[in-house]
């Protein structure tokens, strides 16, 4: 099939079939179609129309180009506002809660950044006290209304939402699982290395590991920022502004900032990779020092905690998994996101070999994410949570019987 060949059939008032339309669209998503070439059929499309027919063929293949949202758990009819990139927000903003005020679900997609127009998520954002992001306590009560009754709250190298989101899982009725996520690196291999602290006796002992990580960050995010602010018309004070409520400032925040300012419509795109990939010439990352594997392995211990590699997909650390384990490592993360189904299968053989525990993880951030994830996408099958759960004491019982034949055999060499 080819582009040519359907832009003179439709200049020409031919029909386009489900297949062409179909091809149309994927080759604007992937790039294979040039911007030129895509304008061309638009203007031959504007001038000889569409037919009832060709208009939903377009309208599928657009819809199904991209990531779509199951939203059958909501009741009843939805309706959607559709937004044209924020320029009838002043219809949106208005009519939406109308509607809603009604009892009819409304379903509507936003955006950032869009032009001269903005994003309709900037607009609401710029309404005091309005806040997008997602709480502590509204990622539990996502777990209630999501029919979850158990979830694992590991913010990264900060404990800040462990208690909190404890106290509100009470409330709501779901069981919190308190945990960290600390940031690591493999000298050896040259990787970084995420390992997650679960279920610690003494988590207040983690607090000095997180701090050091921490404070390099900050360090770090400074340095980013101040580039940022060197290579773009926008201040320190505006991307610190975009970091609030958070005990440090991420890639993240900067690109919302970009957003914001107008240079980007979306956090993870061409502007990220050029600003933070490492194999980027223009990129304008700052060193961060972490600790070792193994450091930080032996601090979840000493604190009392599990330690479970967290998904090794994202950096690659599949060959690195027995060296991890000769450090104590407890368990794997199998079930996440970026776990391919091949990948699921060789972790799960890894763990089987090393008796290693078997967890699942949604890795959601909100809108900070780089993939579109929900609450639950990823979970600990009911097996593997309750062996999760029960760890420690085995540990302990497998100790003290440890200790005991210990002692009978020095008794009896005696």
């Amino acid at each position: 099939m080819n582009i040519v060949d359907l832009i003179i059939k439709k200049r020409d008032g031919g029909k386009l079939t489900k297949d062409e339309i179909e091809f149309f669209v994927s080759g604007v998503v992937d790039s294979s179609i040039p911007d030129y070439q895509t304008s061309a059929m638009l203007m031959a499309i504007y001038f000889q129309n569409l037919d009832s027919e060709e208009t939903s063929d377009l309208t599928m293949a657009m819809a199904n180009s991209g990531d779509t949202f199951d939203l059958s758990s909501v009741e009843g009819i939805k309706v959607d506002k559709h937004s044209t990139g924020g320029v009838a927000d002043t219809t949106t903003l208005i009519l939406a809660p109308l509607v809603a005020s009604c009892g009819v679900p409304v379903v509507k997609m936003s955006g950032r950044g869009l032009g001269f127009s903005g994003g309709t998520l900037d607009k609401l954002e710029s309404i005091p006290g309005l806040n997008i992001s997602v709480t502590e306590s509204q990622a539990v009560e996502f777990a209630k209304k999501s029919g979850i009754d158990t979830i694992a709250i590991t913010d990264h190298d900060c404990l800040a939402g462990t208690v909190r989101g404890q106290v509100i899982g009470k409330r709501y009725g779901v069981n919190v699982i308190p945990g960290v996520e600390i940031s690591a690196f493999d000298f050896e291999a040259g990787k970084k290395v995420h390992i997650l602290s679960y279920l610690a006796d003494a988590p207040n002992r983690l607090e000095g590991i997180c701090k050091r990580t921490s404070v390099a960050r900050k360090r770090a995010g400074q340095i980013m920022m101040l580039k940022t602010a060197g290579r773009f018309p926008i201040t320190s004070d505006f991307i610190i502004s975009h970091a609030s409520g958070s005990t440090n400032l991420f890639k993240q925040h900067i690109m919302h900032a970009l957003m914001d300012a107008g240079y980007t419509d979306k956090i993870f795109g061409d502007l990220y990779y050029a600003l933070f990939d490492e194999k980027s010439e223009t990129n304008i990352l700052a060193p961060t020092k972490y600790p070792s594997v193994e450091d930080v392995i032996n601090e979840i211990h000493s604190a009392g905690g599990i330690a479970v590699l967290a998904h090794p997909s994202k950096f690659d650390n599949f060959d690195e998994i027995d060296k991890y384990a000769q450090f104590g490592l407890d368990g794997i993360e199998v079930w996440h996101p970026l776990a391919s189904d091949e990948d699921i299968e060789r972790l799960s053989e890894i763990c089987k070999k090393k008796k290693l525990l078997l967890t699942g993880g949604s890795d959601f951030h909100g809108i900070y994410g780089d993939k579109t994830v929900t609450l639950g996408t990823c979970s600990t099958p009911q097996e593997h949570l309750d062996k999760l759960l029960g760890y420690k004491a085995k540990k302990k019982r497998a100790q003290r019987k440890a200790e005991k034949a210990a002692k009978e055999a020095a008794e009896n060499a005696q």
